[in-house]
């Protein structure tokens, strides 16, 4: 196992190979973002039962979906990244998910706001070393110029589980409902107490199955360092990069976790579904969309990249999945048909698609490697310290204008999407003239070297 003190360096002559292990271990860690994202949004499934028995105020879940995890996890994200750049990636990938898992078990037994506040900050703070852990790692595995599709089934599960989430969360309930006859406990109790199990099962395949990849220097790396103080400089450097990016992504993301955290409530009070019923139905469409979307945008990006730079593509194919996305939120959430609102759900997550798969692949692509976990870290710090604390709160404040309305909440997302995209689209078009500005600077000063 090498050290992360010393970081093995690609910049020797051809493709540095792909590890033996390297698809192995991208599998892993997509089996495990997949269930960070189920542990995560299970809650929202089964808000109506849980504000019934623990006598919750819409607000109250809207807190617990939204800021009581977004908050913790955005927070924690950058000071664990910081080790994790600096340290062994397995053990911190592995006490996260001890963490997560355990806690969304114990939710299952909670009796107040209080307590299930309480376990929400303890699944935020396991999980957020999944996804920094896993860019680093997937970096280490892959060349540069190989990590697109690696990065794309990674984050296609991101895709896949948040609305996929719905769907086996439905599953959960079901066995739930199976279970409250034999055993007792409701049945949301069960479907979290289910579906944190298999987190352990996950630890037991890492531990005995996984050994951790050597660090690797990228040819293009301008930063060898890992401590903090690089950090700041490279980020100070290059601000008109990173700024634009993730303020776009936390506008982005805003939409994505309104939509998320309200949408089985819409189709049960808006279109008379159960919420098993709204459940599976937003996942069985959902998911599948949001697993094409996961390759779609990745796939634009490298077409508009044509035989220019690597990345060039990245920041419009952003920009392009904001202005699809723009008139599905504003009239397809607000239809009475349900199929017209499922269909609407379909291509939403293939646009919000973009959201989850393509800042990794930023990070991975502009990023040093001794400071992409941090980078990652970042992105999703203010991603969920907008977005998610945000989002779902927003979609209340707006519902509120239209009182007994049973859309109330397709046209609260409609007016979510009208500010926030638009904005957003802005953002990363700003961040992708930039760029190209500091690419083409670069080049012509190069040149002048060379001369």
């Amino acid at each position: 196992m090498a050290s992360p003190a010393a970081p093995q360096s690609a910049s020797g002559g051809g493709v540095r190979p792909i590890a033996p292990q390297a698809w192995y271990i991208v599998g892993i860690l997509t089996f495990l973002i997949g269930l960070s994202f189920l542990d995560r949004y299970i809650l929202a499934l089964v808000a109506q039962p849980v504000i019934r028995d623990l006598h919750l105020t819409d607000a109250q879940m809207a807190m617990l979906i939204g800021p009581g995890f977004a908050v913790v996890y955005a927070l924690s994200g950058v000071p664990l990244a910081h080790i994790i750049d600096r340290k062994r990636r397995k053990p911190v990938l592995i006490f996260g998910v001890a963490i997560w898992s355990a806690l969304t078990i114990a939710a299952g037994f909670a009796e107040s706001f209080t307590t299930l506040l309480i376990c929400r900050t303890g699944v935020a703070i396991g999980e957020a070393v999944m996804t920094p852990a896993a860019v680093s790692l997937i970096a280490d595995l892959f060349p540069r110029e190989r990590r697109g599709p690696p990065t794309s089934t990674f984050t296609s599960m991101i895709s896949l589980m948040n609305m996929g989430s719905f769907l086996v969360g439905s599953g959960a309930l079901a066995v739930g409902g199976y279970l409250v006859a034999h055993v007792g406990l409701a049945e949301w109790r069960w479907a979290l107490i289910l579906v944190g199990i298999p987190g352990f099962l996950a630890i037991a395949l890492m531990l005995f199955t996984v050994r951790e990849p050597e660090r690797q220097i990228d040819a293009t790396d301008e930063h060898t360092r890992s401590d903090f103080g690089s950090f700041v400089d490279y980020l100070r450097r290059h601000w008109k990069l990173w700024v634009p990016l993730y303020a776009g992504t936390a506008l982005f993301a805003t939409c994505s976790m309104g939509a998320v955290a309200w949408m089985p409530t819409l189709l049960v009070r808006g279109h008379g579904l159960s919420p098993a019923e709204a459940g599976a139905r937003i996942g069985a469409v959902g998911a599948f969309a949001g697993l094409f979307g996961a390759f779609v945008w990745p796939y634009l990006s490298r077409r508009l990249d044509g035989r220019g730079t690597v990345g060039r593509g990245v920041l419009p194919a952003m920009a392009a999945a904001c202005l699809v996305l723009l008139p599905i939120m504003l009239f397809g959430y607000t239809m009475h048909s349900t199929l017209i609102a499922l269909v609407a759900v379909g291509f939403g997550q293939i646009a919000f698609a973009a959201a989850g798969v393509m800042p990794p692949l930023a990070v991975q692509i502009f990023g040093p490697s001794l400071m992409r976990a941090r980078l990652s870290a970042l992105s999703l710090m203010v991603m969920h310290l907008v977005a998610s604390t945000s989002g779902p709160y927003a979609v209340t404040v707006f519902a509120a204008r239209w009182p007994g309305d049973p859309l109330a909440l397709g046209k609260a997302l409609g007016t979510l999407g009208t500010i926030c995209l638009p904005l957003a689209a802005a953002c990363y078009l700003f961040g992708a003239w930039t760029w190209r500005r500091e690419q083409k600077a670069r080049a012509a000063t190069a040149a002048v070297v060379t001369a």
